[in-house]
Parts: C-alpha cells; structure tokens; sequence
C-alpha cells in the first residue's frame, strides 16, 4: 500500500496522500506545490474597461468579447463580485475568448469559477467553457440548466452555487477534471481531449447560448500552473480512539492546507469530502478529522488550496 499510485490524484498542490484502512495507518504518495503561470481576475476591471482588447492579467492574451445581438446578449462585470458575466435571450449568444501565451503543458492546471444564474430549474440552455486548439474545443465544461458535465459527459454536479474547477492535462491527449462546488464535495473524472489529431491547448472559450433572463453565466479566477518541488514530506498519519483522525505535517506560512477524504480510489469519478482546513504557521499543523467512526477504509489527501 505504502507504494500505490494513484493517477487520479491532482499534481496541483497536494501535498500528500494518507489512509486508515483496518485501523492501521498509512501515509504515501508525495506531490507538489504549484508555481502560477498565468492569472487574472475580475476583479481587474470594470463593466467599462472590460472590452475586446483589453488584458488585466499574466500569461493571457488580450479578450475578444461577442454578442450576436446588441439587443439580447452582452457582457457586463458583476458588481457583488460574482465575476464576469455573459448574458444572452432570444436565441442569442455571448461568448469571451483569449489566448494562453504559451500551450497548456502535460502537469498543468487550467483553473477557474465558474456559476450560472438562478433562473427557470426546467429550461436547459447551453454555456460553459471550453478549453480549445484555437478553432475546435477539446476539453468543454458546460452547464446545461443547472447539471455540470464534461465533453458531454453525463451529469456530473448539481447545483446552483458556483463551482470551483481544475482541468489538468495529464498526457498528450488525456486530463482530469475536478469539479468543487462551493461548501460541497470535489468530484473528478479523466477522459481524453476531442481532437487527439491536434491535441495543443493554445486558448480558451466562455459561451452562454441563450440563457434566458436571469440566468446569466459568471466566471472568474483564471489561473495556469504548475507544480513545483519542495514542499514538506507528509510522513504520518495518526488514529486516536474517540477522538478522530489526526495528519500531521511541516507547514509554510502564508499557505493554506486542506483535509479531504474518500472511501474509493477507484470510483469513477472519485469524490472528496473536505472535513478540515487550516493556515500554516512555518511549523508543524495537525489537520483532524473528528467525524472519524471506525469506518473500514478512509483515504486522505492533503491539499494547498489555492
């Protein structure tokens, strides 16, 4: 056990994997911080100077905003700090496209927010965001309604709060999504890009077909990354009779770490329940999980959030 690899595992900021499996504890599987290639966010602008060519950000391209109609369909920053937003009726369309700098790479991260507007539950238009060569899409998160899928995939998340999600291009032609709702639990699922002929991720593309009034689609939080070396070993993990589950490891200042679970590696998706979170200290921190009730298997892994 103390040698398993599990690929599933995100290479962005997780520290490392631990398990309680019989009662016995194991800790295993070493992974990385992550250095920030590319960012921006909203909160750069305003409904004024978000235009086409505009660019707030780091390792981004300038924008390209487009509405089929003047009338129907727009682009606006939102002012409670929900992000960008693109609203579209009518049979309209708005979408938002910019370039990376440079290609996605194999161990990269494309992440971001994402959360549609609460509207009709039973209408199901069509947005989302699409990872792409330039022309074709090859990784397509969308929303239709409020259901979450992934190249068409079948439904993955359900919600109406915003979700957190991390595309990670783990070969040439292959990536995990993972999809965290806010206060909810992560889900992941692998698959292969669209186009393997032409497999470069080179820009991306937030859409929303037609939403409908009050169903505007926000998103925010754009970062590119990549994982560095260095961060401290997650060496032991600790079974306290009545009184939970405790990791210990050598924190950093500045740097926030996250306990999460799950019962199966090898469930497709894999789901992960958060149950502790805390600041490091440039000491040692003891993440816990106090709802422990001598379940026959829990696995853990410790995350940086980001």
């Amino acid at each position: 056990m103390q040698g398993y690899e599990c690929k599933r595992l995100s290479r962005l900021a997780v520290v490392g994997l631990a398990a309680i499996i019989g009662g016995i504890g194991w800790a295993f599987e070493v992974k990385a911080n992550a250095t920030v290639i590319a960012a921006d966010d909203a909160a750069n602008y305003t409904t004024a100077t978000w235009l086409t060519g505009s660019n707030e950000g780091s390792g981004f391209g300038a924008w390209t905003l487009f509405a089929s109609s003047t009338e129907s369909a727009g682009w606006y920053v939102d002012e409670d700090g929900k992000g960008w937003a693109l609203s579209a009726q009518d049979d309209e369309l708005a979408s938002a496209s910019r370039p990376l700098n440079e290609s996605l790479a194999v161990g990269q991260i494309f992440s971001f927010r994402i959360q549609r507007g609460v509207g009709d539950p039973f209408e199901f238009p069509f947005a989302g965001l699409a990872l792409t060569d330039g022309e074709e899409d090859l990784i397509l998160i969308s929303t239709l309604g409020q259901d979450y899928l992934v190249n068409g995939s079948s439904t993955l998340v359900d919600t109406t709060e915003p979700v957190d999600v991390e595309v990670e291009l783990t070969d040439a032609t292959a990536f995990v999504v993972r999809l965290t709702p806010v206060g909810g639990a992560t889900t992941e699922v692998s698959g292969s890009i669209a186009n393997p002929g032409n497999p470069d991720i080179v820009g991306f593309e937030v859409f929303n077909d037609n939403f409908g009034p009050g169903e505007d689609l926000f998103f925010d939080n754009l970062q590119v990354t990549e994982p560095d070396s260095g961060l401290p070993r997650l060496s032991d993990i600790h079974l306290v009779p009545g009184d939970g589950v405790w990791v210990p490891l050598q924190s950093l200042s500045g740097t926030v770490y996250r306990l999460e679970y799950t019962a199966d590696l090898m469930a497709d998706p894999v789901e992960w329940q958060q149950v502790d979170e805390q600041a490091g200290n440039d000491g040692l921190l003891s993440l816990a999980d106090d709802q422990f009730h001598d379940a026959p298997i829990r696995i853990y892994r410790v995350r940086v959030v980001p």
